[in-house]
């Protein structure tokens, strides 16, 4: 067994271990990522402002309180973008074996070799964060319903890289479509099967 069989299966044993976060938690937990990343973007635009203050103050005193209000800035911001990681960091973890099913089903409907199944997984993982970072808890609807969208979109995406040359989405949906209909009309004796 190598060594990167052996990462996937503690990787797929720690996450048979974790549960899907209830509503509440989940509710709550998006709730202190929001004010930790509003904090921060609110953190970032005090500090540009100090140091445009700074720039253009004029006596040595102006520039020393500026140059202040820039420091106590950078040390809110670094507080908030410190909060703000962790929370990046840990708010997927529960959702990560829904990413698994969602790559088993791509498998289940079409033969896909086991490489692809890990490329999968860490293009969920991908759309996973990007939902979280697009996420707002106001709206009222689960996490869940919402990343879903991305993590498909994602492995989608993985799916038609696969090839040489890349197809758009809408270009690939629609060949599908005239394929399906084809084999539709074949089915029902409606168009001879052609050689091409």
């Amino acid at each position: 067994m190598s060594d990167d069989d052996r990462i996937w299966q503690r990787y797929y044993k720690e996450l048979s271990e974790l549960e899907l976060p209830t509503e509440e938690s989940e509710l709550a937990d998006f709730k202190a990522y929001s004010v930790a990343r509003a904090r921060y973007k609110k953190a970032l635009l005090a500090k540009k402002a100090a140091v445009k203050g700074e720039a253009s103050a004029k006596t040595r005193v102006a520039k020393s309180v500026q140059h202040a209000k820039a420091l106590a800035a950078t040390a809110e911001m670094a507080q908030w973008k410190e909060e703000t990681t962790k929370w990046e960091r840990t708010l997927p973890n529960g959702y990560l074996r829904y990413v698994i099913r969602e790559a088993n089903k791509w498998v289940r409907n079409k033969p896909l070799n086991h490489v692809v199944f890990k490329e999968l997984i860490a293009a969920g993982n991908l759309g996973l964060l990007t939902a979280i970072r697009k996420f707002r808890w106001k709206t009222g609807n689960r996490f869940l319903t919402y990343a879903s969208w991305w993590v498909r979109v994602f492995m989608q995406e993985t799916l038609q890289r696969e090839g040489t040359v890349h197809v758009p989405s809408h270009v690939a949906k629609a060949r599908r479509r005239v394929k399906a209909l084809e084999e539709q009309q074949i089915a029902q004796g409606m168009l001879a099967r052609s050689s091409i």
